[in-house]
């Protein structure tokens, strides 16, 4: 483990302070959300409930490597009534305070597609340009960085030393992934909507299944495909496995393998632990992101 300081602000469940894990010393992570505190706290100590836009300056605490993660609710596409709102503008002003007063050695920041462009991604970027000799904004599909996974997401990333472009892993398929917990899968009774599928399928067949809201999306995914992108309204649906003519249903831990957190994390209820893998920075990424840094 390096000397380097990390913090995070809206830290979620904690993705980027797990993949932080013996690279760097957590200072802190700060969050707003309560039911999501309570998910981090479990797992990492030093992650606080606090409202990022109302730290005074004198609370600023110094870290080498400082990392955001913005509500994207308001920019993402599964949110028909997505609108940059006050809110979005106040913890990018923040954000800035915060950076140009600390000066971060490396500065991260992650989000939804939606995010670049916005009013909110224009004030931290202008910050980064002017303060780093170094910003890289680009949009990734974390299943070329061997997440098992369909996940398209803004990473920018600013440092005074020289950004290198990461290097592409082998695709892992949702299968795989999942394989040492399949044992831990619930078998459920079929739906009339199983039996169609079950019905299409060979008995030797094994295939993963997504509805969201009630609606197929993306339908069956084969052993060598990756996971559509799990979403934190994924609650609302299911994930199933169809195998030799069985049905069985992912639970929060299965979610959590296919969002890249270990099999030990500790989750709380359904909804709340969903919802925050469904926002999470997947932390074998974030870990690829600084090890980046450290070989550039």
């Amino acid at each position: 483990m390096s000397d380097d300081r990390f913090g995070s602000w809206c830290s979620g469940i904690g993705g980027a302070d797990e993949g932080v894990y013996d690279l760097a010393v957590p200072i802190f992570g700060y969050e707003i959300d309560s039911n999501l505190v309570a998910i981090g706290q479990a797992n990492h100590s030093h992650i606080k409930q606090r409202d990022v836009t109302t730290i005074p300056l004198p609370d600023y605490k110094f870290v080498n490597i400082f990392h955001i993660s913005p509500p994207c609710q308001n920019f993402t596409t599964v949110n028909p009534k997505a609108n940059e709102k006050i809110a979005d503008i106040e913890i990018a002003e923040s954000t800035v305070n915060y950076i140009a007063k600390v000066n971060p050695d490396f500065v991260t920041l992650e989000n939804v597609n939606g995010y670049y462009g916005s009013d909110s991604f224009g004030i931290i970027f202008k910050q980064l340009f002017e303060q780093y000799e170094h910003v890289r904004a680009e949009v990734l599909n974390f299943k070329e960085y061997g997440l098992p996974q369909n996940r398209r997401r803004l990473i920018v990333r600013a440092s005074n030393r020289t950004l290198i472009e990461i290097p592409k892993k082998p695709k892992v398929g949702w299968y795989e992934a999942l394989q040492e917990s399949l044992d831990s899968l619930i078998e459920m009774i079929p739906t009339k909507k199983d039996y169609e599928i079950l019905q299409s399928l060979r008995n030797t067949d094994t295939v993963l299944f997504t509805t969201r809201n009630g609606k197929a999306k993306n339908a069956v995914r084969q052993v060598w495909e990756v996971a559509p992108t799990i979403v934190a309204t994924q609650w609302k649906g299911d994930m199933k496995v169809y195998k030799e003519g069985k049905v069985y249903k992912l639970q929060t831990k299965h979610y959590g393998i296919l969002q890249s957190f270990p099999s030990h994390y500790k989750f709380t209820t359904k909804i709340h632990s969903v919802t925050g893998i469904g926002n999470a920075v997947p932390p074998m990424i974030y870990r690829q992101i600084l090890e980046n840094y450290y070989d550039s």
